[in-house]
């Protein structure tokens, strides 16, 4: 890495994901990801523009989408690339614009209608494992994006008699969300963690080996049960509905962008808004 600026965010990316509950192969793939799209920017760009300046940085996300379309990469490695390069960004608090994440579903199925969101909760209810549960009703109800359901760890949940809420993002931008319909669902999990045995502290959910469920596992998960509901469904499509739905209830894209930590002006991607 020749860019100063660049070889030191990347350190300070590789000590966070050391200290994090993740398999090695994960670790490793989130900073090949990185590192191989710094490096395209320090020879296309600029990087200290690219950090300070949002014109340049989407510019250069732009741009790399085209070289990864341009390249052959499938849908499925594009977006496992949008996904470490988010949380990248967004630990280092720089401003990023929406990246548009090509779809299998297709571009046409932007939000789930109301017929089908009943349909998808029902299946949601019938699902027998909690840990998948909690996953489900966070999509549903919060919003969340995969890297920010991935990254949750038990300190970022707070449940009282009155509530439930969530703190998520990372590094220097975090938000703070109500679990709302998602409380009782994530509480259950909670309970059967200690149960389990499992440490009180350390990644929210986890896979079989008591490591961070990454953005794969969980996105495996909402598929698999939306297909039990004769549906086909993303997490992202999950979100694209949850701010919809948000937007129907308080007609306010500053108040939303807000709740979701993304811009008002990219809803009409998103939602068709």
């Amino acid at each position: 890495m020749q860019s100063e600026i660049f070889h030191t965010m990347l350190n300070e990316y590789c000590q966070l994901l050391s200290s994090r509950a993740l398999a090695r192969n994960t670790e490793r793939a989130y900073i090949s990801r990185v590192t191989q799209f710094l490096l395209f920017v320090e020879k296309t760009g600029d990087a200290h523009r690219f950090v300070a300046e949002e014109r340049e940085a989407a510019a250069m996300l732009g741009q790399y989408q085209t070289y990864l379309r341009e390249l052959g990469s499938t849908i499925a490695s594009m977006n496992a690339v949008w996904t470490a390069i988010e949380q990248f960004l967004d630990y280092f608090g720089i401003h990023r614009p929406l990246i548009y994440r090509d779809s299998v579903e297709g571009r046409s199925k932007k939000i789930l209608s109301g017929a089908k969101q009943q349909c998808l909760m029902q299946a949601v209810e019938r699902e027998s494992l909690l840990q998948h549960r909690a996953i489900l009703t966070c999509f549903l109800y919060c919003g969340l994006r995969l890297s920010e359901c991935s990254w949750l760890d038990i300190e970022h949940v707070g449940i009282d008699e009155s509530g439930g809420s969530l703190i998520v993002g990372r590094g220097y931008i975090k938000r703070a969300l109500a679990l709302g319909n998602a409380r009782e669902a994530v509480n259950a999990w909670l309970i059967e963690r200690r149960l389990r045995g499992l440490p009180d502290s350390g990644p929210l959910f986890v896979n079989q080996r008591g490591e961070r469920l990454v953005h794969t596992g969980l996105d495996r998960i909402v598929r698999v049960t939306g297909r039990r509901a004769g549906l086909e469904v993303s997490a992202q499509l999950l979100r694209r509905t949850y701010m919809h739905n948000m937007l129907t209830i308080v007609d306010d894209a500053h108040v939303v962008a807000a709740l979701t930590g993304t811009r008002p002006d990219s809803f009409s991607t998103w939602t068709g808004a």
